[in-house]
């Protein structure tokens, strides 16, 4: 805007609406139609950024005109006040402005100005979902504004307006060449038609995007992004990024797409249109549904539906429910998502929505089949795939392509399920759909047996691009849809005895958020952007949570009532958002990503890999050596496991409560370790013999086993080997890098005198290593005490979080320490040893992720953590630290290390309870400095 424009704004802001007409008389004269003109023009302009200032501004002009004489002035001031209701989404109000402007423009002889009151009615008709009525109104009203070379930007509107009626009537190619059209008419008329070009191109990359043509779409959308940042349209600017990941949305990336329409919906709250923020948050349910977060999207779609039908959107309100009824499928309750289904259906069949009627009937069909009615499924998705077919959606003609398949083989026509399945993969590999291919391959490997191998391992391949394209801590949602696919594959081909093909597929399904954070240090958002917004408010929401903990909200930085619920899943949304890349950074994390393929980790001549997964009700077992070669066994099956290690949890339980007489809990605990080692470790001891030094990656419940602990007869698995811990084999070469090998650090905290162990340990262990002491540091001072630490020892209550790992907490006096905080922290601290209860707790996300602290300090750089399985005694605690660092100050490697302070303490405490509870997770290669370790002076911190 000119300056001129600026300061008329300024000025008008300072004047009541009262007496806004004779401010605007007394600056702009009685008033004319070219300067009502004028300020419709600047107003239009202000829509684009602050909707419900424009529409103020609006009212006040048409009381400006209403008290002149000419006539076209007011008409052309109820055009801007119903051009800032349309932006403001207030769509009948806005119409009735429109219908106003059109009667006094008619009454005075104004054809040309009663045909501009049309355009605006076509966007109110749109909105509305009244399709046939816009398209005839748009045919009516173009040959009046085509005549008067005045009006042909009019005519380019009424054109666009007229491909976007089209496109939504399922005559996809004419409204491609209608909005071509449009926008050379645009270019035409330079930079006073950059909105409207930017509005056109937005509209025509939607549709590109649709229609699978991602590159096109591409271009388009970011010319109309530029168009819209040009003309000073942020909102614009922000529909064409949402537009933008809607490609990403439909090729698979989640989780980008869930930033943005985030920010986008965002972006509409703060300038007043909830109605607009509504939708974007319907497209944000549909990324949140994708990444498993299945309970939230049922929780909130409701919520959604309803703020779209108060704004008068009907069709989207019926795609909220759409969306919530999927998640409500996903949670395994069939009647409630198919009552939601069946009325997104009707209703979208009522409105003409035919595409987004044709994915609920492909929703619909898949409950059908669930309950055993495949010819009504049928049915449902044959009409879906017509459907998709006429518009020339190839996601949507994939979906029911799948559907079909699915029910046409549980009508027992094989042959043409098979052709349904392959025609679908076509579509995919056409259209490079990952999720499709996948889909078709995992169904093909069923439907056609002798290719089921190559079927299955394609399937992989395909789903391992999927993932790729998904930021770490989101992969996991999306991993439990291929689970299946995964483990049918390692079924085949350990069937087949071919084990390194086995054991890549396995590392393909294990741990590959955490494979990805490992290869990817120096590509983080966070090292790039350390002050970015988000890290901002992330570190005000930990503030607010750390003085809610502590019982003192009425000082957090964060003033708003927010349940603590809510605060942390705003806590775990932030920390997801700020561990995605920027945009800049796609192309080399999917470089890192797609090169990372599975090779078995170099091992010293002592040290053997013991590499477990559960699939099909079988556990799998794997060998790797020091010569990269590798077999594999089926050692039992996965209930006698589970029946063990739930008999383990109860004893570990009834022992600390002391509900068990000692000598009857330990006799207990002998025979489930037993049991343990006959299920687990027999079956390969003939191998592990080889070995003097074992690493354990274990799978699913078996991350909460004490595998050094396992004993046959009494001698137990530490008597023998030495033990330590990595989620996945292929993770290894990415522990073992390079740190920075600083001085250690103790930090201590009694919680209030509630455990003043833990300060004498951590004074003990200072002492021993020569470490600085921090006592009862607050929680900056933990993280910036720890930076670059050789060794960093916490002696202090721990506390892990099962329904929310990120919040797992190290409990200082002055607040607690997250593993969020940590994970947006850099420590690069070598090795971690945390001496507090359950510090390494067996919560495990699909695809075998581990959350909580040892992920935490894995991703800033730790090569290994030292941590407990179950609640620790204290002073058993203080005695094995003390036997720890003894070995450690001798120069022994930390496996070593740990695995004679353990047997030690079995000497004192016979129940493993005392001795077992501490783990090695990491880099078993790390080695403490051979000097002898000196006293040196003790500082206190905090």
């Amino acid at each position: 805007m000119t300056p001129e424009a600026d300061a008329l704004l300024a000025a008008w802001a300072q004047v009541s609406s009262p007496v806004a007409a004779d401010f605007l008389r007394q600056r702009l004269g009685s008033p004319r139609a070219d300067q009502v003109e004028r300020v419709k023009n600047l107003l239009d302009c202000l829509a684009h950024r602050s909707p419900q200032q424009a529409l103020r501004y609006a009212r006040d002009l048409v009381a400006f005109a209403d008290a002149g004489e000419d006539p076209a002035a007011r008409v052309v001031a109820r055009l801007a006040l119903g051009n800032a209701l349309l932006w403001s989404e207030q769509l009948e109000e806005a119409h009735r402005a429109y219908e106003s402007a059109r009667k006094l423009a008619e009454l005075a002889g104004l054809a040309l100005l009663a045909a501009r009151c049309g355009v605006g009615q076509l966007g109110v008709l749109f909105r509305q979902g009244r399709y046939r009525e816009a398209l005839a109104l748009a045919e009516a009203i173009e040959p009046v504004l085509s005549q008067d070379p005045s009006t042909s930007l009019y005519a380019a509107r009424v054109r666009a307006q007229r491909a976007t009626v089209l496109q939504y009537l399922g005559e996809t190619e004419a409204a491609l060449r209608a909005y071509a059209a449009a926008s050379c008419c645009f270019r035409a008329l330079g930079s006073t038609a950059a909105l409207d070009l930017a509005v056109a191109q937005h509209n025509a990359g939607s549709l590109l995007a649709q229609l699978g043509r991602h590159a096109e779409a591409a271009r388009v959308l970011e010319e109309a992004r530029r168009c819209a940042q040009a003309a000073g349209s942020p909102l614009l600017a922000a529909r064409a990024a949402a537009a933008l990941a809607r490609v990403d949305l439909a090729q698979g990336r989640y989780a980008h797409a869930l930033q943005v329409f985030d920010e986008v919906a965002s972006c509409y709250r703060q300038a007043g249109v909830p109605a607009a923020a509504a939708t974007y948050l319907l497209f944000a349910l549909e990324c949140r549904l994708y990444l498993g977060e299945a309970e939230r999207v049922a929780r909130e779609g409701f919520r959604v539906a309803r703020e779209l039908e108060q704004a008068a959107f009907a069709a989207e309100a019926c795609r909220a429910r759409y969306l919530s009824a999927l998640a409500h499928r996903q949670r395994g309750d069939l009647h409630a998502a198919a009552t939601l289904l069946y009325l997104a259906h009707e209703g979208l069949r009522q409105l003409g929505r035919e595409a987004w009627r044709a994915a609920a009937a492909c929703e619909l069909a898949v409950v059908r089949l669930r309950e055993q009615d495949a010819a009504a499924a049928l049915a449902l998705a044959q009409d879906a795939a017509s459907v998709w077919a006429q518009v020339g959606s190839p996601t949507g003609l994939g979906r029911a392509l799948l559907v079909r398949s699915d029910a046409l083989a549980r009508c027992a026509e094989l042959a043409a399920a098979a052709q349904d399945a392959r025609e679908a993969l076509r579509v995919g590999h056409r259209h490079h759909l990952a999720w499709l291919c996948v889909a078709s391959h995992r169904r093909l490997s069923l439907l056609r047996p002798e290719r089921r191998g190559a079927h299955l391992l394609r399937g992989v391949r395909w789903a391992d691009r999927m993932l790729a394209w998904l930021p770490a801590d989101l992969r996991a949602g999306l991993y439990a849809e291929l689970a299946d696919l995964y483990q049918h594959a390692v079924l085949y081909l350990s069937k087949r005895e071919r084990w390194l093909e086995t054991w890549r597929v396995v590392q393909s399904a294990k741990s590959r958020s955490l494979a990805w954070l490992l290869a990817s240090h120096g590509l983080r958002l966070r090292a790039q952007t350390a002050d970015s917004e988000l890290v901002r408010q992330l570190d005000v929401l930990l503030n607010a949570y750390r003085h809610r903990l502590l019982g003192e909200l009425q000082d957090a930085p964060a003033r708003e009532e927010v349940d603590t619920p809510e605060l942390e899943a705003r806590i775990r949304d932030l920390v997801w958002r700020i561990q995605m890349h920027h945009p800049a950074f796609r192309s080399q994390s999917l470089m890192v990503v797609r090169t990372m393929r599975p090779e078995l980790p170099y091992l010293p001549p002592d040290t053997g890999l013991l590499e477990y997964f559960v699939a099909g009700g079988h556990v799998l077992a794997f060998v790797g050596r020091a010569d990269r070669t590798l077999s594999g066994l089926r050692v039992c099956g996965a209930q006698q496991v589970a029946r063990a290690a739930a008999l383990w949890g109860a004893g570990l339980r009834a022992f600390a409560a002391s509900q068990l007489q000692p000598v009857q809990a330990l006799r207990q605990a002998r025979k489930v370790l037993r049991d343990l080692y006959t299920l687990l470790i027999r079956p390969l001891e003939r191998e592990l013999r080889a070995f003097r030094k074992l690493v354990v990656a274990p799978s699913g419940l078996l991350h909460a086993l004490p595998f050094h602990a396992f004993a046959d007869g009494d001698a137990c698995v530490w008597d023998r080997w030495e033990v330590s811990y990595v989620p996945a084999g292929s993770l290894l070469p990415l522990l073992a890098h390079p740190t920075a090998g600083g001085p250690p650090v103790c930090v201590a905290d009694s919680l209030r005198g509630r455990l003043p162990g833990a300060v004498r340990e951590a004074r003990w262990v200072a002492e021993r290593l020569g470490a600085r002491l921090w006592e009862h540091p607050t929680p900056q001072e933990f993280l910036e005490a720890v930076r670059g630490a050789g060794v960093v020892h916490v002696a202090a209550h721990c506390r892990f979080r099962t329904d929310a790992p990120l919040l797992s907490a190290v409990h200082l006096t002055a607040g607690p320490v997250t593993a969020a905080d940590v994970l947006a922290s850099d420590a690069g601290c070598e090795v971690v040893v945390l001496s507090g209860c359950e510090t390494a707790s067996p919560r495990v996300l699909p695809g075998d992720e581990l959350v909580g602290f040892p992920r935490a300090w894995f991703h800033t750089g730790a090569r290994a953590v030292v941590v407990s399985l179950w609640p620790v005694q204290d002073a058993s605690t203080v005695e094995l630290m003390q036997h720890f660092y003894d070995s450690l100050c001798a120069a022994v490697p930390l496996p070593e290390a740990l695995r004679r302070a353990g047997l030690e303490l079995r000497a004192r405490w016979e129940h493993p309870w005392h001795w077992a509870g501490f783990v090695l997770m990491g880099d078993p290669s790390w080695k403490p400095p051979r000097a002898p370790c000196l006293p040196r002076s003790v500082n206190g911190g905090g």
